[in-house]
């Protein structure tokens, strides 16, 4: 769970909540002061914080509606964390290593890549005069 607040404590109240309503393995990390890109609810400034939990499902709605009350929080965000296991790993490792391969097509055969990535091939003189009375026609 990401969340901005008004003060430091309020990870604090907010872990203090969450073991309330079942949530075990905590990983607390200090809320940093940060300046805000815009004002929420009237706040300039604001504690980022990252708490790490575990939890059932179905008690994410219960916990939501309990952080929602808390006015020590301007924003809150649950985040799914999926875990990687050994069989999906080479799965993935693969599927990454399509995507390399696309990366790495030549500049030229992509009509979209800026002028200074594509590849030009080398034309003798007989050869560029040749491609210019074609194009001429």
């Amino acid at each position: 769970m990401v969340f901005l607040s008004r003060t430091e404590e309020a990870a604090a109240e907010v872990k203090t909540l969450l073991a309330k309503e079942g949530a075990a393995d905590f990983s607390v990390r200090a809320p940093l002061r940060t300046r805000l890109a815009f004002p929420i609810k009237k706040n300039d400034a604001a504690h980022l914080g990252v708490i790490q939990f575990t939890l059932e499902k179905n008690r994410l709605g219960d916990i939501s509606r309990l952080l929602r009350l808390n006015a020590n929080l301007l924003r809150f965000e649950m985040v799914k964390v999926i875990e990687r296991d050994e069989a999906t790993a080479p799965l993935a490792e693969e599927n990454r290593g399509e995507a390399n391969r696309e990366a790495t097509e030549p500049a030229s055969d992509r009509r979209d890549a800026p002028r200074s990535e594509r590849r030009y091939t080398e034309l003798s003189n007989e050869a560029l005069e040749k491609k210019l009375e074609e194009m001429l026609r």
